[in-house]
């Protein structure tokens, strides 16, 4: 019985835009920034429209976008050639992006009880709005402007975290611990008739 000989597998041919894109990593192994700028922009449109898709959130894409870069800054000496650079660079974007997904399951979560906190807030009795700036007075610097920020002058947990440079995940958790700690001061000061 004649048995054919197997299929070597082999890498994928490199394109012509793969050959300079590899050379390009080759570069940005040695710590070249003006390669990895050059190849930052070569890989951003697709990188961007790839990440959307992952993750459906406009406000994430950016900053996925530089991780995944970063990620790529810091090993680009480990790039093996087995696949295309493309293809390289989308799987540690979905990677990425699917951290990204859990991590904002637990905001919303986060959110969600912020928000039912809030609710249980506004029962507070009114007669302690006049106190209040002593119990916002109470609070880390981080929480106090995080409340001031998005109850006094109206901005988004977006906005706040645009002002802040950091992310909106942080803003939304300062604000959820904000309002524990403010609620459980004004509960204490009506518990203990501190309230005039």
């Amino acid at each position: 019985m004649f048995n054919a000989p197997k299929a070597e597998s082999r890498p994928e041919r490199p394109t012509p835009l793969d050959e300079e894109l590899r050379a390009l990593l080759r570069r940005v192994a040695v710590r070249d920034g003006a390669a990895f700028r050059t190849l930052y922009h070569a890989l951003r449109p697709a990188l961007s429209r790839h990440l959307f898709r992952l993750v459906r959130r406009a406000d994430c894409v950016e900053e996925l976008l530089n991780d995944v870069m970063w990620v790529v800054w810091q090993n680009a000496g480990k790039f093996r050639g087995d696949a295309q650079v493309t293809t390289w660079v989308l799987g540690i974007a979905t990677l990425k992006s699917h951290r990204a997904r859990q991590r904002l399951r637990r905001e919303q979560v986060q959110f969600d009880a912020a928000s039912a906190q809030a609710h249980e807030a506004a029962a507070i009795p009114a007669n302690v709005d006049h106190d209040l700036e002593a119990g916002l007075a109470q609070l880390s610097a981080e929480h106090r402007e995080a409340l001031e920020l998005t109850y006094y002058f109206g901005y988004s947990c977006a906005e706040v975290a645009q002002l802040r440079g950091c992310p909106v995940g942080t803003v939304k958790t300062r604000l959820f611990h904000a309002r524990r700690r403010l609620k459980q001061w004004l509960e204490e000061c009506v518990d203990y008739g501190e309230v005039s």
